[in-house]
């Protein structure tokens, strides 16, 4: 890996990490975090086909769980947590010293890598928060751009819908 390619991962890591602040911070805004989460998807990305051009495994391996874990949270499938940037940043920290050139601690990396697993076991068992609406694949993207562009989604239930309705009763 040239010093060239190193630094731009390393520029990449910082902005991704600067991401899991802006979250951490504004936990309680849906709006801004949807904006965020979407963002991250695409940083982690990004990272991800540099790590796999570079052939870093390990780290690859790594921000195929992230990716994966954000993904979910951006179709909304799932709620957002502290506790998974933890174990992201510690990611993060990882990732930078194996492309830094130094060898990275193998036995950190698959405590890392189980935690993972563990996470994403732990939130395929929850239920979605649209398990209670059974929608396609169209329609969550549709609700995914939706929400992306900052507009506000409603979702109503109507149990029955009645077609004799006067012009008075409406």
């Amino acid at each position: 890996m040239n010093d060239m390619q190193k630094e731009n991962l390393d520029e990449q890591l910082n902005l991704l990490l600067q991401n899991f602040n802006k979250l951490e911070k504004n936990i309680n805004e849906q709006e801004i975090i949807a904006e965020i989460i979407h963002s991250t998807f695409k940083k982690i990305h990004n990272i991800k086909s540099n790590l796999f051009l570079l052939k870093r495994e390990f780290s690859l391996k790594l921000t195929y769980f992230m990716e994966s874990h954000f993904e979910i949270l951006r179709i909304g499938e799932m709620d957002f947590s502290i506790e998974s940037l933890v174990l992201f940043r510690r990611c993060i920290k990882w990732i930078s010293v194996d492309i830094s050139g130094t060898k990275a601690r193998e036995d950190i990396y698959y405590e890392l890598l189980e935690e993972l697993k563990e996470l994403k076991r732990n939130l395929s068992g929850k239920p979605s928060c649209c398990s209670k609406i059974n929608l396609n694949t169209d329609e969550k993207a549709l609700l995914r751009d939706a929400r992306n562009s900052g507009l506000k989604i409603f979702i109503v239930e109507i149990k029955k819908i009645s077609v004799d309705i006067s012009v008075d009763d409406y």
